[in-house]
């Protein structure tokens, strides 16, 4: 299977930009019924990223939690973890690595969120064309955060 890639840049950097865009695509995400492993740097990232899901919208809740896989996908359909499973449970893969994710071809989606910041717009860059010579079907998509 050759997943989808979508590329979401930020239209400007804000200390904790990524994760609101990420909390705001998950909500989207998981109101189309989609499962999602949001894949982030270490834990402290998925600590802020957790706390961020409880507060980033008042007026809507996105079941979430730290993956464990111990439960199951109806307990926790938005998953936070360091890297992504291996196995189908979960069918998008929301990524703050700022390198290509372990297992990413076991996701039909995979959504990076990119910040705009020269730095990690180059880390975006490589992966993007390394992405391109696995055949993966890449799309971008411009961001206001």
């Amino acid at each position: 299977m050759t997943p989808k890639i979508d590329f979401y840049l930020l239209d400007r950097h804000v200390a904790d930009g990524r994760l609101r865009a990420a909390c705001r695509l998950c909500k989207k995400i998981h109101a189309l019924g989609h499962r999602i492993y949001v894949g982030t740097i270490d834990l402290e990232q998925a600590k802020a990223l957790d706390d961020m899901m409880w507060t980033f919208d008042q007026s809507s809740f996105v079941p979430h939690g730290p993956y464990d896989p111990e439960r199951s996908i109806e307990e926790v359909p938005v998953a936070i973890g360091q890297q992504p499973p291996s196995g189908g449970d979960y069918n998008v893969l929301v990524t703050l690595l700022d390198t290509v994710p372990d297992h990413y071809d076991e996701f039909p989606r995979v959504a990076e969120l990119v910040d705009n910041t020269p730095e990690d717009k180059a880390r975006a860059r490589d992966r993007y064309r390394w992405y391109r010579t696995q055949g993966c079907d890449l799309q971008k998509h411009d961001i206001t955060i």
